[in-house]
């Protein structure tokens, strides 16, 4: 007990006995306790003196110098020195893995474009001025619409009509325009332009003492019997 006193100069002893003669010879405080509840306090402590020292034993954040912290690591990794080599040199891997994965991709990503670059070149874009959707005009022709009449019993698919609505026409000579008061902007995206005129010459040949004619040939006519056209 005289051990306990000496220390309590120092330390908060709080000691719990049934012996009221030892505690009232060694305690400053005396606090009974029955069935949980506080009967009895010899000192008790007042609500503005709590709230002071509440307030004066709030800890405060400490700060810590750039250099000190700076020591603190350096002495904790080189007390360590197995773990930092292990951990840097799985780091290194991770990041020599996720440069080389992009590396990778990027060239992968440039050849594919040059690809794909090269085989438009090859394959030049031809716009016409009358154009048709050929898978469109071929779906139409094998799907059933509402567009079929019914006649005495006979079902009539009407594909001409369905082919000749996908048929379209092209502005040529706006775009031609455009390209010629703009090429300067799409100059780097295209190799070379050819422009085509839908100007046939008139060719005939004389065959036999008869004039026959060569160019343009009248084939879609003749295959529906109207025949060639000759000129005497």
């Amino acid at each position: 007990m005289e051990i306990l006193k000496q220390i309590s100069k120092d330390k908060l002893i709080i000691m719990v006995t049934h012996n009221p003669e030892l505690a009232s010879k060694y305690s400053s405080r005396i606090i009974n306790i029955l069935d949980g509840n506080i009967t009895h306090d010899s000192n008790p402590i007042k609500e503005n003196e709590i709230d002071a020292k509440i307030e004066t034993n709030k800890l405060k954040r400490t700060s810590m110098k750039l250099f000190t912290a700076f020591r603190l690591s350096l002495n904790n990794l080189l007390t360590k020195k197995g773990r930092t080599i292990l951990v840097s040199f799985a780091g290194s891997i991770g990041i020599i893995g996720i440069a080389l994965v992009l590396a990778v991709s990027n060239g992968f990503q440039a050849y594919v474009d040059g690809i794909q670059e090269e085989t438009l070149t090859s394959y030049p874009l031809t716009i016409m001025q009358e154009s048709t959707d050929i898978a469109s005009a071929l779906l139409s022709m094998t799907t059933q619409e509402n567009s079929s009449e019914e006649r005495d019993g006979l079902k009539e698919e009407q594909y001409i009509t369905k082919m000749l609505d996908s048929l379209s026409t092209n502005d040529l000579k706006s775009f031609k325009e455009y390209l010629d008061k703009n090429y300067k902007e799409v100059e780097n995206d295209i190799s070379s332009i050819q422009n085509g005129y839908s100007v046939e010459p008139t060719i005939y040949t004389k065959n036999e003492e008869k004039i026959s004619k060569l160019n343009p040939l009248d084939l879609f006519e003749s295959s529906f019997g109207s025949g060639m056209r000759y000129a005497e």
